[in-house]
């Protein structure tokens, strides 16, 4: 992706509150003939400085609205740490086949349709590939992580206000019985799947915090 679609997937992503982390930025290397290398950073530093500084999350660059204004990105993975650049399978379907979103169980009828599986780490889609769809969207699955973030910090407020997790674990317990452990192997239903269920803990929270407060 080019400059422009690179800022757009990493405002998204702080508008959603997750953190952002792409491993396949590397320096120039340049070798004489000599064969000594000189790694060149000014691209690399042109490139990224923007996001460590926080200026793309403000106005300068369009980012007018939303969680994070100014804050610079949480992490950062430095290109000598990763190994290989290819990426995974999913993120270069969903980037660049809209047989992706055509079909919920998979990607169509390419001889690839393994490698395109509609939902496998797809977390957003490129301009194009959703019908009448403007720029970048965010998968369900990206809104989904957002909401958890937003339903932990309902949980670590109303824990500190309460200065106990009693009233934060009652919810949870409500919703979710014992995902982890022995008693969760072989059981796929140690959580609600009703949704309205879900919905109905977090408004609980939101009233509880709001009565805390008071």
């Amino acid at each position: 992706m080019d400059e422009q679609q690179e800022l757009e997937v990493y405002q998204l992503f702080k508008r959603n509150r997750v953190s952002l982390m792409e491993p396949r930025y590397e320096p120039e290397l340049q070798v004489s003939k000599s064969g000594d290398v000189k790694i060149q950073w000014d691209s690399f530093d042109n490139r990224l400085k923007k996001y460590f500084s926080g200026d793309a999350f403000t106005t300068e660059y369009g980012y007018d609205y939303g969680p994070g204004y100014g804050d610079p990105i949480e992490t950062y993975l430095l290109p000598f740490d990763v190994y290989g650049k290819s990426g995974s399978a999913g993120w270069k379907s969903a980037w660049y086949d809209p047989e992706t979103w055509k079909s919920a169980s998979d990607g169509g009828n390419s001889e690839c349709d393994h490698k395109k599986l509609n939902g496998n780490a797809l977390l957003i889609y490129s301009g194009g590939i959703i019908p009448d769809g403007v720029g970048i969207c965010p998968s369900i699955r990206l809104k989904t992580m957002r909401n958890g973030v937003q339903e932990y910090e309902y949980m670590r407020m109303l824990s500190e206000l309460d200065k106990s997790d009693d009233r934060v674990n009652s919810i949870v317990n409500s919703i979710i019985n014992q995902p982890f452990g022995k008693n969760s192997i072989g059981n796929l239903d140690v959580w609600s799947y009703d949704a309205e269920q879900w919905d109905l803990g977090r408004i609980e929270l939101g009233e509880l915090i709001s009565q805390a407060k008071k």
